[in-house]
């Protein structure tokens, strides 16, 4: 039951890039990041598009993921804070949370997850209008409604050309390893909560 409502949060809750991210770099070849300079609030960021492949163990397919740098005021900023947000299935991309504590002494950097911020999304219209519908999806008849629902919005997804084995917790470590090294960063802090503790 749990696994059913894990995909069901997943397919449910997903989001998009936002349109203030560069262009991937044409011709990337995977862990490469275009980067422009912007603002949050006051402060001076990066906002970064990071190119990777969509399976690891066999980089054919590229995907792009949103990187968010803000960095802090301090003039002489300690190592970087990456933080990651909860899930599964929410953006990791949000400008709109207080940073300022970590901010008096690190920049601040978001990757975005995949699936959810990048390329691809996994997110189904369909699958949030049947949810919508579904009066306790605890209960065991939304239960088995959802387990109903969510292996056709799967197929879905795969038709569309998605390997969804490869939008797990693995996967997204090794997409904010890539981020870590194109940003050119030996060493860095994390904090996270819930799904973002898992993938810190």
């Amino acid at each position: 039951m749990r696994a059913v409502l894990s995909m069901c949060i997943l397919l449910g809750a997903c989001g998009a890039l936002a349109s203030q991210f560069p262009d991937p770099a044409a011709g990337a070849k995977g862990d490469e990041i275009v980067v422009k300079a912007g603002k949050v609030g006051a402060l001076s960021a990066d906002f970064g598009t990071l190119t990777v492949p969509e399976n690891w163990d066999r980089p054919a397919k590229l995907i792009h993921l949103p990187v968010v740098r803000i960095r802090s005021a301090a003039e002489k900023a300690a190592e970087p804070v990456f933080v990651f947000h909860g899930g599964p299935g929410s953006s990791n991309i949000k400008l709109d949370v207080s940073y300022e504590r970590l901010l008096r002494r690190h920049d601040i950097v978001l990757v975005g997850y995949r699936g959810v911020d990048g390329s691809v999304s996994l997110a189904r219209p369909e699958f949030n209008k049947f949810l919508k519908t579904v009066a306790d999806p605890l209960s065991d008849e939304g239960l088995r409604a959802c387990g109903a629902a969510g292996p056709r919005a799967a197929e879905q997804a795969k038709a569309e050309g998605i390997d969804l084995a490869q939008y797990d917790l693995d996967s997204t470590v090794r997409d904010i390893e890539a981020a870590r090294k194109a940003l050119g960063f030996d060493r860095i802090s994390t904090s996270g909560g819930s799904f973002g503790g898992a993938v810190g």
